[in-house]
């Protein structure tokens, strides 16, 4: 349900009139309360997803095969940022830039990191950054993982 929130959340962000990499030409007025309220639940929402699953995954694997599928979920992001190139495609077409199709403008996708490039994670940064926050925290995640999930009944 959450991701699902933040599928309509980045969906909006086109429509409701505030700055975002690509924005339609007519917004909605009636967006901007629900997109307010979705504002300010979306990160911290993923952060606690993402924080209980580290907690169970730590409670099935050692920290080192922990950190080691968390750096392998890193492919999706690499995948993301080299073949899926539509959303900067779009923008820079927003801005004005002149390509004649997808293939004219992805060799002029490597020309660059953003913010003044084209190469960039947009909407995966979370992927990215996720992983600096897990291995730092590590320690304190394989603490709590031992940790039993719900009190011991009193003897």
């Amino acid at each position: 349900m959450a991701f699902t929130l933040l599928i309509l959340y980045y969906t909006g962000m086109v429509f409701v009139g505030w700055k975002f990499y690509i924005m339609s030409h007519t917004s909605s007025p009636a967006l901007a309360l629900p997109m307010e309220f979705l504002n300010q639940w979306r990160m911290p929402l993923l952060f606690v997803i993402s924080g209980v699953s580290v907690t169970y995954a730590l409670g099935q694997r050692t920290t080192g095969q922990f950190a080691g599928k968390r750096v392998q979920r890193l492919l999706p992001l690499i995948f993301g940022m080299v073949i899926v190139v539509l959303q900067v495609y779009y923008q820079r077409l927003s801005e004005g830039a002149i390509y004649t199709s997808l293939l004219d403008f992805y060799p002029h996708y490597f020309n660059g990191a953003a913010p003044r490039g084209n190469f960039t994670w947009n909407h995966l940064w979370f992927i990215a950054y996720l992983l600096p926050f897990l291995l730092l925290s590590l320690p304190i995640f394989s603490n709590c993982a031992s940790l039993p999930l719900r009190p011991s009944s009193p003897a």
